[in-house]
């Protein structure tokens, strides 16, 4: 027994005492798939040979295989980063981190930490430690065993990473406005520190350092590149900015040349400086390094830069990686790029595949037979934003925004193409759409009904005129219900004849209306502010609250006797409606990104648009019994430990295929046991066995299963 922990505990992560790790929250739901992998934001990026590596926001750590830089390939990713990514460095096996809680405007990032990821698999980073910083990184990099970071709190800090598993912080350095820069060079540190212009710090002594020079740059210092015996600084609206730097103790300017806005980023390669000026890529020639001159530039909103070789590898405002050919210094041009952030408006499901309202990028088909491993299999750019999608027969009915109804053939879901639209006043929104038989309802601007009996030739009926409607949508019996959101509340309108809507009544909520979906006699509301709202409207004139979930709830889906909403920054949660005035919440997820979208598909697998991605998960019902003498597993066996990683409670589950004596323990990474969950005689079954930490520090454990003359051990890790 001793040998066999011990010999794991060799190459396990071993507690953590002081430092508490983060992840996906979860209590009976678990995530089986994703589909799409776009960034919340791109904020930092470093290339190591042909891999490029970006702190992403909420879309954490993306690895991206750039060596045929036309077409870069996502490779791996790590995203269960609660918070932020917003600087990133790599040294050997080990990606470092630097995360935020929020983006708090002119204030910069607040507080956050810094996670050590290994990469050992790089496709699958795993995540080894975590150092909560009490401030917020805006850059960072590696010198030797330790990791430098400008914190915009706290100045210049200083992280031992000698034992990774153990991050330990051995010495700051305050500065006098925000770090938003640095680069370690030699002995030196170089800081961008802001309006405080250059800091130049001694890290001859990581445990002592101290600043020994400085230059105070005209504009705000936000990014800097060191090269030989000069500092490039990126001087917000001082443009570019070339330092000497041959005397630490006394740097002085050699020359500058003012870009077209704002200096974010600095990269040099060669003769030239590259230089992501907020709204645009800038090329400046520093071949006579006394009067740098731009001679090219690229359009588009660049935040970070790095070149190298013919190549410069530029990370913009929304959330990608752009590629650009430098070989031309003068012709930059775009060849490659990755991670645009799609901006998913709405998902369905239809007759086994997934449709995605994906803003500006029109239409997405995604099978979903393979539910572990869902693909987009067609797309359609409907040439403006995608707002909503409903789907009757072989057509899709987009909510095109200012391009009103487009109506695109699916009949070959492959290849979609448009055969028909429907574009009210140019002045018109659509936002939201559902159909029934042969009509499209949408709303936007206002509330219409569309004619689709001959969808290649849409035909508007009736609307509300100048009213402002804007909402979900849906239709039940002979009523329209929408959302509300421009009046907040639930408003009703009699299709009886469906040429001819009639008002019915208006229930106004106390939040702002953002989804809805009616079942019978119930109509279930999501209210931003209000939560999950369930509705009478067995009599339509006059609909009132029955029972409420108190979240702030984005969409709903309901299948039997579950509502599943998405709760923004707090993901999915499984409502139980089986007793409507008394809706009692049975599971959750706490999702990476920002849950937005919810459907159910007919096996009853939940699809959550995150904003970044679609996440596939499964919710286990907790009040199901299975029957443990009824099915018998083909052999002796620990079967999973779920949730894991878990917070409060795991469920352990194994299975026996023929009577015999069992023992299950828990024990620590250093070969101790620390309880005995069951001992005893089993018949043969599947049994469960509950795990509550409420006794235990966070850290690593180890399940160990004997019986049947074998052992078996599953790692599991408990976070606070």
């Amino acid at each position: 027994m001793r040998y066999v922990i011990s010999g794991l505990s060799i190459v396990c992560i071993a507690l953590f005492v002081n430092v508490e790790l983060s992840a996906q929250d979860c209590e009976n739901v678990e995530q089986i798939g994703r589909i799409y992998n776009d960034w919340d934001m791109a904020n930092d990026i470093v290339l190591v040979g042909e891999i490029a590596y970006v702190a992403a926001g909420l879309s954490g750590l993306q690895i991206v295989d750039v060596s045929d830089p036309e077409n870069p390939v996502i490779t791996g990713y790590w995203d269960n980063n609660p918070q932020l990514a917003i600087g990133v460095a790599v040294s050997g096996d080990y990606a470092y981190l630097s995360e935020a809680a929020t983006y708090s405007g002119n204030n910069g990032f607040d507080s956050g930490g810094l996670w050590i990821l290994s990469l050992e698999d790089p496709d699958n980073p795993m995540e080894i430690s975590y150092l909560d910083l009490q401030g917020a990184a805006y850059s960072i990099d590696v010198s030797g065993e330790n990791v430098l970071l400008a914190d915009h709190q706290n100045g210049m800090r200083i992280i031992s990473v000698a034992d990774p598993e153990h991050p330990e912080e051995i010495a700051s350095l305050g500065t006098r406005y925000a770090d938003c820069d640095l680069m370690v060079s030699g002995d030196f540190a170089y800081i961008a520190d802001g309006r405080g212009g250059l800091r130049i710090n001694s890290i001859i002594d990581p445990e002592n350092p101290e600043e020994i020079g400085s230059y105070q740059t005209p504009g705000e210092a936000r990014g800097v590149h060191v090269i030989d015996d000069r500092a490039y600084i990126a001087d917000g609206y001082g443009g570019l900015r070339v330092i000497d730097i041959s005397q630490p103790e006394n740097p002085t300017e050699l020359g500058y040349v003012l870009t077209d806005h704002y200096a974010n980023d600095v990269s040099v390669v060669g003769e030239y400086a590259y230089v992501a000026d907020r709204f645009s890529l800038r090329i400046i020639s520093i071949a006579d390094p006394e009067n740098p001159v731009e001679i090219g530039f690229h359009d588009d909103r660049a935040t970070r830069v790095i070149g190298s070789g013919d190549y410069a590898y530029v990370v913009f405002i929304g959330g990608y990686l752009r590629v650009i050919s430098i070989s031309d210094p003068e012709i930059p041009e775009q060849i490659g790029g990755c991670g645009s952030n799609i901006s998913i408006k709405d998902i369905i499901i239809s007759e086994g595949l997934l449709y995605s309202a994906n803003g500006h990028a029109g239409l997405g088909i995604i099978s979903i037979a393979d539910q572990e491993h869902p693909t987009e299999i067609g797309s359609h750019d409907t040439e403006e934003r995608a707002f909503d999608v409903a789907v009757s027969g072989d057509y899709a009915y987009i909510a095109n925004y200012v391009n009103g109804m487009r109506v695109i053939s699916i009949a070959d879901p492959e290849h979609p193409e448009e055969v028909g639209f429907f574009d009210p006043d140019e002045r018109d929104r659509t936002t939201n759409i559902t159909v029934s038989g042969n009509y499209a309802y949408t709303t936007g601007g206002c509330f219409r009904v569309i004619s689709i009996s001959d969808p290649e030739n849409p035909e508007g009926l009736w609307s509300n005129g100048s009213t402002s409607t804007s909402g979900d949508i849906v239709v039940s019996n002979d009523y329209v219900f929408i959302a509300q959101y421009s009046r907040s509340g639930l408003l009703i309108f009699s299709i009886a004849d469906p040429e001819n809507p009639v008002f019915t009544s208006f229930f106004e909520t106390d939040g702002y209306a953002s989804d809805i979906v009616v079942r019978g006699d119930y109509a279930y509301f999501a209210d931003w502010d209000g939560g999950l709202l369930i509705l009478s409207i067995a009599d339509p004139e006059n609909p009132f609250v029955v029972g409420c979930f108190e979240e702030d709830v984005n969409s709903v889906a309901i299948s039997g006797d579950y509502a599943y909403v998405t709760c923004a920054r707090s993901g999915l949660r499984v409502v139980s409606i089986s007793d409507p005035e008394h809706p009692v919440e049975v599971g959750y997820y706490d999702t990476p990104g920002y849950a937005n979208e919810v459907a159910i598909s007919e096996d009853g697998l939940i699809y959550v648009d995150d904003r970044t991605h679609i996440g596939v998960y499964r919710f286990t019902d907790p009040n199901a019994v299975d029957d443990p003498i009824t099915i018998l597993p083909e052999n002796f066996h620990l079967l999973t430990v779920h949730p894991n990683p878990f917070n409060s409670t795991t469920t352990i589950t194994y299975g026996l295929q023929s009577p015999g004596n069992v023992t299950l323990q828990l024990y620590n990474p250093f070969g101790q046991r620390i309880s005995t969950l069951f001992e005893g005689n089993r018949q043969a079954g599947i049994y469960t066995t509950n795990l509550t930490g409420r006794n235990m520090i966070s850290g690593l454990y180890f399940i160990r299963l004997e019986g049947s003359g074998q052992v078996f051990t599953q790692k599991v890790m408990l976070i606070r």
